[in-house]
């Protein structure tokens, strides 16, 4: 697992405000894949994927929730990684 999703915890979600955006770049090889979350529902978290501009200007965004637990916060990565592998995957066709 990618080391920004594997440091994400029930904690670090706490800790994060209403909203974050992170991306994994890699500009030497045209790697720009992006991640964001936000709180939604009270328990829920709301993840979206997407590799263009912005999220909101985006024509390739990915989203899912997912419950606010421990089992809920491990789903969300591990969906992460799954939306990360198949960009990487169609970026080096």
């Amino acid at each position: 697992m990618h080391e920004r999703f594997a440091s994400m915890t029930t904690k670090w979600f706490e800790c994060v405000y209403k909203q974050y955006t992170g991306s994994i770049e890699d500009r030497e090889h045209g790697i720009d894949f992006r991640y964001r979350f936000e709180h939604a529902d009270g328990n829920m978290l709301k993840a979206a994927t997407y590799s263009k501009s912005s999220y909101e200007y985006a024509d390739d965004v990915e989203e899912m929730s997912f419950p606010w637990t421990d089992e809920g916060v491990a789903d969300l990565k591990n969906w992460y990684q799954q939306q990360y592998d198949k960009y990487l995957q169609l970026k080096m066709k």
